[in-house]
This record gives structure tokens, C-alpha cells and sequence, in this order.
């Protein structure tokens, strides 16, 4: 895969899960684990976390 795609499919990616505040769009599970999903073509970003403070680092 070329590097300035792959790049750029995370900078995608990343505007549209968590990074852009989109709280709304995540997918919350029993435990508070929540998880953004983005696709893009035949790539598949995940990304899941479990936490409950805002995080200041």
C-alpha cells in the first residue's frame, strides 16, 4: 500500500471517530467500552476504549 494513502486514511479516519468529538457516533458496550468504526474502501479503522475521565495528556 502506498504511504501518503495509508496516511491519509487515518487522517479520515480519525476526523470521523473519536478525535472529531463525535461522541455520538460511538457504539457504547455493556461495560462503557465504546468503539468508532470507519471504512474506507477496503480499509477498516477500529477504534475502542474504555474510560470515563477526560483525558488532559
Amino acid at each position: 500500500m502506498d504511504i501518503a494513502k495509508l496516511k491519509q486514511f487515518l487522517v479520515n479516519a480519525k476526523k470521523n471517530t473519536y478525535a472529531s468529538g463525535g461522541e455520538s457516533k460511538a457504539k457504547t458496550f455493556f461495560d462503557g467500552t465504546k468503539e468508532y468504526i470507519f471504512n474506507e474502501g477496503n480499509l477498516k479503522y477500529v477504534d475502542r476504549y474504555k474510560c470515563h475521565e477526560k483525558f488532559n495528556g
